[in-house]
């Protein structure tokens, strides 16, 4: 863990080390906010499949680097009686870097750092006094960006139960070029 953290911090730095961080001459809009839904595989034998949804605002330094706050929701269905399944919110800081830009296609890459929250879904409201649990996880993703609409793949690295692989689609609210 201490070792992705301190990858982390050399890949920021170094981005912030390449960047210029013009004010006035940009020649695209810096707030954005990007809304996803998608499909996520659990990591767990035990559970089946996972709706996963994201809000995540941004902000741009330059047209291809951007730093974020993604506000996610993940619910996996479970096999297991009397489970329903398992909610997964969490909130994690982001950075994304777009590798390669033309006027409306952009490959992208980034890493997200944050708080994963769980806890199981019951068959019987009765039971709604369990202890959400917190942990410390990390979600490196890559994808496409269209216009204003985005494809995405995650892994959300939680721990060697709760991770998985999502695949989202969702489009993005603000930024682009200036006109």
């Amino acid at each position: 863990m201490k070792k992705t953290i301190l990858l982390s911090a050399v890949f920021l730095s170094s981005l912030f080390a390449t960047q210029s961080f013009a004010g006035d001459d940009r020649k695209f809009k810096p707030f954005k906010v990007d809304v996803m839904a998608g499909y996520a595989i659990p990591s767990a034998k035990v559970n089946k499949g996972a709706v996963a949804f994201s809000v995540e605002p941004k902000y741009g330094f330059t047209d291809n680097f951007f730093i974020g706050l993604r506000l996610d929701g993940t619910v996996i269905s479970s096999q297991r009686d009397p489970f329903i399944g398992l909610g997964i919110p969490s909130v994690l800081l982001t950075t994304e870097y777009a590798f390669l830009i033309t006027d409306k296609f952009k490959v992208f890459g980034g890493l997200g750092l944050g708080n994963y929250s769980y806890f199981p879904i019951f068959k019987n409201s009765d039971k709604a006094n369990v202890k959400t649990l917190n942990k410390f996880g990390f979600c490196p993703r890559v994808g496409l960006e269209y216009d204003h609409f985005r494809f995405a793949i995650e892994y959300n690295i939680i721990d060697e139960f709760i991770s998985t692989l999502a695949f989202k689609i969702g489009f993005g609210i603000g930024g682009g070029a200036k006109d």
